[in-house]
């Protein structure tokens, strides 16, 4: 059986040039047929790499009714084996930068119910997931009146974001939640505000919110964090207009 499957991307994987990102994009995806989707998402990751908030799937979004868009893109080649789906899994992994244990994030499968997905497949995955994520540091909610967004068998806790004519064209996505932390903090209570991830926009050379916002990836909260960034720094208005006409309708 050959199952169709892409990568649901929330970041940097999308335009980064890090860890020979755009040779992975370029051998393993159909870029061409990529498309936007609605998932649970927010900014709650503090990259001390980057001086600023990354992304994480947030299963808050759902309950506040406050999503985000993601990307969706196919797999160039489909899978007709689990080797298929590990190979595809490990070139995922890489590209993000997990290394051979996956502590901070871990690759998860989210599948389409509406598909056959062979019982062997979904065994394999659970052994291959659990072998690589001993030290995985996100099988609990991010806050504590959240549901956690993957278990610990490797299976995303997210609602299918396909609809449509669309939704079948995938048996299976595969994506990397992370876990989330607030600047100074190692315990997260709650998400960073607006203006807390505005105010280390300045700070972060890799310009990782507003090359989100030009690659179609965005929360619910970029509205309020742009107009934090140009309250504080002007400048960045006055560089990138184009943030500012992209996010105008939510204004």
């Amino acid at each position: 059986m050959a199952l169709r499957a892409g990568v649901l991307i929330i970041g940097s994987l999308l335009w980064d040039e890090a860890n020979a990102r755009p040779q992975w994009r370029a051998q393993r995806l159909d870029e061409k047929n990529a498309k936007p989707a609605s998932v649970p998402i927010r900014y709650g990751r503090f990259s001390t790499k980057r001086g600023g908030y990354a992304m994480v799937f947030s299963n808050l979004c759902y309950r506040h009714r406050e999503l985000g868009l993601g990307v969706i893109v196919p797999f160039v080649r489909p899978i007709t084996t689990f080797d298929g789906l590990r190979q595809e899994a490990e070139f995922l992994a890489s590209a993000e930068g997990l290394g051979n244990s996956w502590e901070w994030g871990a690759v998860g499968l989210l599948r389409n119910k509406s598909s056959e997905f062979p019982v062997d497949l979904v065994e394999e995955w659970r052994r291959f997931f659990t072998g690589k994520t001993r030290h995985y540091q996100a099988f609990v909610g991010h806050t504590p009146s959240e549901a956690p967004s993957i278990d610990r068998d490797g299976f995303l806790n997210l609602k299918w974001p396909i609809s449509g004519n669309d939704s079948a064209k995938y048996d299976f996505l595969l994506a990397t939640p992370t876990k989330a932390r607030i600047q100074d903090h190692s315990n997260l209570k709650r998400y960073p505000r607006p203006r807390e991830i505005g105010a280390l926009l300045r700070s972060d050379a890799t310009n990782y919110f507003i090359s989100n916002v030009l690659h179609g990836i965005r929360t619910s909260e970029d509205a309020s964090i742009w107009r934090t960034v140009t309250r504080l720094y002007p400048q960045f208005a006055a560089e990138w207009p184009q943030i500012g006409s992209s996010l105008s309708p939510r204004i």
